[in-house]
């Protein structure tokens, strides 16, 4: 039986713009990726992303936005990982720097190194810069090798503010401070969460 549990993915961005994290151990050394992790007792899913990007690269998020859910079946490492996937527009990033796990850089959008990423990334990471929330299903032999996956849309991401980044279902900004769940088979919840 796989090893089942639940990970934060968060992108941060700016304009034409988007933060990634070089892997420097650990699960992933060696490829580009957003900044996330394993979610800690007690933690909301948000809680979880906002605490994994500030300890991976300085950057303090104010408001997370979901954008998509992907499931990855990693038969290699046995694991069965079920991964919510956020981005941010607002944030501090005043502290940004290079920690013992990551080392942040700044991509323009046309620039984004998919070859050094995730082998899924090229399939599910344009959908959401397109503006599109998504689900996802990805069947790894090893970690290198996808055998199989699946992807929907789910519709177009939160509006978006006169500051470039998402809004809230409401139209404003870090709308509400709920927490959105587990998202279901069939949606991406699309609310903004406020850190406290």
């Amino acid at each position: 039986m796989k090893e089942e549990k639940d990970y934060t993915l968060l992108f941060v961005r700016k304009d034409d713009e988007i933060l990634l994290g070089m892997k420097k151990r650990g699960f992933g050394t060696g490829k580009w990726n957003g900044f996330g992790g394993k979610i800690e007792a007690g933690e909301t899913l948000e809680q979880a992303a906002i605490r994994e990007l500030q300890e991976e690269s300085g950057v303090v998020a104010k408001t997370v936005n979901r954008v998509g859910y992907l499931v990855f079946h990693m038969d290699e490492s046995n694991k069965l990982m079920k991964v919510h996937v956020y981005d941010c527009w607002d944030y501090d990033a005043s502290a940004l720097g290079e920690s013992d796990e990551m080392r942040p850089k700044w991509f323009a959008l046309k620039d984004i190194p998919l070859e050094g990423m995730w082998p899924d990334d090229p399939i599910w990471l344009p959908l959401y810069l397109k503006g599109q929330c998504f689900l996802g299903r990805f069947e790894y032999s090893d970690d290198d090798t996808i055998e199989d996956y699946s992807l929907t849309e789910q519709g177009p991401l939160a509006q978006t503010s006169a500051a470039g980044g998402p809004q809230g279902p409401t139209g404003v900004a870090g709308a509400g401070t709920a927490a959105v769940g587990v998202a279901a088979a069939n949606e991406v919840p699309k609310t903004v969460f406020v850190s406290p």
